[in-house]
């Protein structure tokens, strides 16, 4: 568990250091609650900078793991996850020349998805997923919400020597399609396809660190008869 904690903080101090880096969270959710979701994490941008701090023992008080070890982190992420009840057509792939990583996996319904979240953490972490999940489903009322329970400034708190301004360039995307059309979101940043279909949000590193905007979206779909 402590291994698996260093290598978490690590991705955190990764991201915070690079300053240009890219998350794409895209799901497409099936009236009956199931789907398929696929997460990338692309910091080629920055993997000059990114390489050169993977030659040093720590930085801002982390140890930096080594490639070996985020690839048996990845593997064993992805093992687990195909162990995980409704889930199916599970795939990854970890470029560390460029600093890519990809994920993708069908579930059966939201308690899967939220399983597949749970993964990428700690037993602490998973138990917090479960008690405030990050994704929730109604199939009576076609709601569906995003959520996250992390307090995100903590962490960047951590590493001292980052550059705030910096994270403008970086950014997080959400995109969620569905069978039905949405009536309504949340999130002022929503944009909808013209089909009305499908949702997408881009937040910038910065603006999820000072609590500006956020991913957390809630969505009505129209209840077709």
């Amino acid at each position: 568990m402590k291994k698996l904690k260093k290598i978490i903080l690590l991705f955190i101090s990764l991201l915070l250091l690079s300053s240009c880096f890219e998350i794409i969270e895209e799901i497409t959710l099936h009236k009956n609650g199931s789907g398929d979701i696929a997460i990338t994490l692309n910091l080629s941008q920055s993997k000059s900078k990114i390489a050169s701090i993977m030659l040093m023992d720590s930085i801002n008080g982390f140890q930096i793991p080594s490639r070996s070890e985020i690839t048996n982190f990845v593997k064993k992420t992805t093992v687990t996850i195909k162990n995980t009840s409704g889930i199916s057509n599970v795939k990854s792939s970890l470029d560390l020349d460029n600093f890519i990583l990809n994920f993708s996996c069908n579930f059966e319904n939201i308690h899967a998805l939220n399983q597949v979240i749970a993964a990428f953490g700690n037993h602490k972490e998973r138990s917090k997923i479960n008690k405030q999940q990050h994704f929730i489903y109604n199939t009576n009322t076609q709601h569906f919400s995003r959520s996250y329970h992390y307090d995100l400034s903590k962490e960047f708190d951590k590493v001292k020597a980052i550059d705030k301004n910096a994270l403008k360039e970086a950014s997080y995307t959400t995109i969620y399609r569905f069978d039905q059309p949405i009536i309504s979101t949340s999130n002022r940043l929503s944009k909808l396809a013209p089909n009305k279909k499908a949702v997408l949000i881009k937040v910038s590193g910065a603006a999820m660190l000072t609590g500006e905007h956020s991913i957390k979206n809630n969505i009505q779909l129209l209840k077709e008869k």
